[in-house]
């Protein structure tokens, strides 16, 4: 499973959503996850992915991925990865 993947199975799994109905333009906020369930779903990406995603729950608007859809943070982690290597 790639990023991209893992961000929408895990982003699908929280919102009790089947993955195939979510897309990368899929905003979180439509899937109805409040920042708790944000918060639990960043956990398990990093978790997944061997990556640190830089959130701070008290600041999410300084976040240096997009939180606002799936794709956003997929394209985060995807980057997180490649700076790994």
């Amino acid at each position: 499973m790639n990023a991209a993947q893992t961000v929408c199975a895990v982003i699908a799994a929280k919102a009790g959503r089947d993955p195939a109905a979510i897309g990368p333009e899929t905003r979180l906020d439509s899937l109805g996850l409040d920042s708790m369930a944000l918060v639990e779903a960043l956990f398990e990406i990093e978790e997944a992915c061997g990556v640190v995603v830089p959130f701070n729950a008290n600041r999410p608007g300084e976040a240096r991925i997009d939180l606002a859809t799936v794709g956003g943070i997929a394209r985060g982690v995807e980057r997180l990865l490649a700076e790994r290597v």
